[in-house]
């Protein structure tokens, strides 16, 4: 029989241009293969049934998150816990109970606060205010004027010391008064008449009768005398009494109880001798306050007491106080004595710590 060749299929050619490029000017083809028609047969209801189950079972074995791998999350599946179950109450109890742990580092110490002073009231008060602003305004000077040879007084050492003279309706003595501040404030607490002597020159009299003209402005000072002589030298007096100072000095011949002050840091041996004899032979003078070092002459109060009573007088020590000179590095001290009938004894001093 005749032998029939099978044909194969003729492969496709398309023919693509590429227009604006040099392969389209050149006319050049490009060859493209078909693949020949498979025989497979469609696939299966049954099959694509099969396939879809297999893909939902590998999402969900597969971890939600990246960080924890081979666990399986069951926060979907796991039942809700009722707030209020018996192992949660368990959990808040023990936590609860459990001591808190405190820091290993010291606390600071706590310092009770400071009570606030007490605000002094009287018929005085105003007055005193008032002459302590005036001198403020006066204060500033050079040498013993204003902050004085060995420091000037502060309010607070001046007002104890004339506290403790009880100066109200008596006439008050300053020995060594420098410009008159233990005057002025004297005046304003109450004291009848003020009288200061000073060993300086005028120009601390012109200051303080400046000082008293302004304080009489605002609080009438009545019949009061206040007045103050400078260039005056303790020693070089005739009299042997307070009272015989006033009447050679200032030409005063009242009757009235005395009272002296003298800051006597700046004294030497013989003017607080001489300071002290007066005191002790005078009539008037009632009580008599000191201020000075503790571990100077006559610095302590068995000392005062002893030369009070060779002079035929006696005293007992009614005040011990700390006092402050600004300007001055040592601690002083306010002794304030009071004259009593009788021969003297040595008073115990109150304790003073230097």
């Amino acid at each position: 029989g005749r032998h029939v060749r099978s044909r194969r299929p003729a492969k496709r050619t398309t023919k693509t241009t590429y227009a604006g490029s040099q392969r389209a000017r050149a006319n050049r083809t490009r060859n493209i293969t078909t693949p020949r028609p498979t025989n497979a047969p469609p696939s299966s209801p049954l099959r694509r049934a099969n396939m879809s189950s297999k893909a939902k079972s590998a999402k969900e074995e597969a971890p939600l998150s990246p960080t924890k791998k081979g666990k399986k999350s069951t926060k979907g599946n796991s039942p809700k816990k009722d707030p209020k179950s018996p192992a949660k109450v368990k959990s808040v109890k023990k936590s609860a109970e459990t001591p808190v742990k405190t820091s290993s580092k010291k606390k600071a110490a706590e310092t009770p606060q400071t009570k606030p002073k007490e605000k002094k009231t009287g018929p005085y008060e105003a007055r005193w205010k008032k002459a302590m602003s005036i001198f403020q305004k006066f204060q500033p000077g050079l040498g013993h004027d204003g902050t004085g040879l060995y420091g000037t007084l502060t309010a607070g050492t001046m007002r104890t010391m004339i506290e403790r003279c009880e100066v109200v309706g008596r006439t008050h003595v300053d020995v060594g008064a420098a410009d008159g501040k233990v005057l002025l404030g004297a005046l304003s607490l109450g004291a009848a008449h003020v009288y200061g002597v000073e060993i300086s020159g005028d120009g601390l009299q012109t200051k303080f009768e400046g000082m008293r003209d302004v304080l009489a402005q605002s609080h009438a000072m009545g019949a009061s005398s206040a007045r103050l002589a400078c260039s005056i030298d303790i020693c070089d007096l005739r009299g042997a009494t307070v009272e015989a100072w006033l009447n050679e000095v200032f030409n005063e011949s009242d009757d009235t109880e005395i009272t002296v002050s003298a800051v006597w840091h700046g004294f030497n041996t013989e003017a607080k001798e001489t300071l002290l004899s007066a005191c002790a032979r005078s009539q008037r003078v009632t009580r008599f306050s000191l201020i000075g070092p503790a571990k100077r002459d006559y610095g302590n109060p068995e000392a005062v007491i002893d030369w009070v009573g060779q002079c035929g007088g006696a005293c007992k020590l009614v005040g011990d106080d700390k006092g402050h000179l600004s300007g001055s590095g040592e601690n002083q001290r306010i002794m304030t004595f009071e004259k009593v009938d009788g021969g003297s004894s040595p008073q115990r001093a109150l304790a003073f710590d230097d």
